[in-house]
């Protein structure tokens, strides 16, 4: 539902907005949980997904489009763990991450964990 979504684009021209620091914050939450067992395997191949399906197995199932931006992110991460260049990544790849406000549901958990990193 509408109410759910976010009232501005999720990366406006300076790329600050409340959406891109969330996936910063899920890309550190993710990191965190690096030798959590995965349940299941969505993300064929990507094996830095992994990490966030030991999170949130069932946000990735029915977010399947965050597969290959996680993958990336979470990589990227791992070389440099500076947040701030992770966000032209993060806005590059903004429509996969609008699924999370689609899929609060199940989304929420990862939403959570990374709100808990700042």
């Amino acid at each position: 539902s509408s109410h759910l979504r976010p009232s501005a684009p999720i990366c406006s021209h300076s790329c600050d907005s409340l959406s891109t620091a969330m996936a910063a914050r899920i890309v550190v939450a993710t990191l965190a949980a690096w030798f959590a067992k995965a349940s299941g395997n969505v993300c064929v191949g990507m094996p830095n997904t992994a990490l966030v399906e030991a999170i949130a197995p069932a946000c990735l199932a029915a977010c399947s489009s965050l597969c290959e931006p996680m993958d990336r992110l979470v990589g990227e991460y791992g070389k440099n763990p500076d947040k701030d260049a992770l966000k032209p990544m993060i806005c590059a790849s903004a429509s996969s991450f609008d699924c999370l406000f689609s899929h609060t549901d199940v989304c929420g958990v990862l939403r959570e964990k990374a709100a808990a990193f700042g």
